[in-house]
């Protein structure tokens, strides 16, 4: 009996090694890793190196994201801003939020945009947002900052200390009144193209200077027509 007993705890030990080590083989070793989720729903997102598919884009960047994947936030957020059936620019303003709350340059860049185009407008909170974009590195945020501080009306004083807050301790979305200023004078409403990163919104709403027209030259005089005779 001992003997049959042995053999029944060798037998059932060996099943379950072969049972652990065929999960190991079949199952891939990256499955879960947030890099590679990040990386191929990327892909499938822009159809660069796999047919596009913005449902199985969404399903593997919303598994990385989860994971705290940064930059898998930022292109969630992305995918929410324009993808049919999906569009929620609340649910992009939440991961936009999470991925600039851990220092994103880019992700505090957009932020800043779609709080001064949908998120109320949100002059204090856009600006505060730009100002940590450029601290971070967002060059775009370079060329844009000093024309939004030039064209909306924010205390300063709030204005610094919602900067200090956000520096020193990420919180969670305030909607702080500001003053925004009159329609005519607010920032042009950007293309979906700017919010999603790929170029710079176009505040600049001056229209370029004329180039001066050349003087024309003086016309010679005529000379007089000599008198007829009588």
């Amino acid at each position: 009996m001992s003997s049959l007993k042995a053999v029944t705890t060798w037998s059932s030990k060996r099943v379950g090694f072969s049972l652990c080590l065929g999960v190991l083989l079949f199952t891939p070793a990256h499955a879960a890793d947030p890099d590679v989720l990040y990386r191929d729903g990327l892909s499938y997102m822009d159809g660069i190196g796999a047919e596009k598919d913005l449902e199985r884009a969404h399903a593997l960047l919303l598994q990385a994201a989860e994971q705290g994947h940064v930059d898998a936030q930022v292109s969630l957020g992305r995918l929410y801003y324009f993808m049919p059936g999906k569009k929620d620019l609340d649910v992009t303003r939440e991961w936009w939020l999470k991925a600039a709350q851990q220092g994103h340059a880019r992700a505090q860049y957009q932020l800043a945009i779609l709080y001064l185009k949908h998120a109320g407008p949100d002059p204090l909170e856009a600006l505060a947002w730009m100002h940590l974009a450029q601290e971070n590195g967002d060059p775009r945020a370079d060329r844009v900052l000093p024309k939004m501080t030039e064209r909306l009306e924010v205390d300063s004083g709030r204005l610094a200390a919602r900067i200090a807050a956000l520096r020193g301790k990420p919180v969670a979305y305030e909607n702080e009144q500001a003053v925004p200023l009159p329609v005519e004078a607010s920032p042009p409403v950007t293309e979906a193209a700017d919010v999603i990163g790929q170029t710079a919104p176009a505040l600049d709403t001056e229209q370029p200077e004329q180039p001066e027209q050349p003087e024309q030259p003086e016309q010679p005089e005529q000379p007089e027509q000599p008198e007829q005779p009588e």
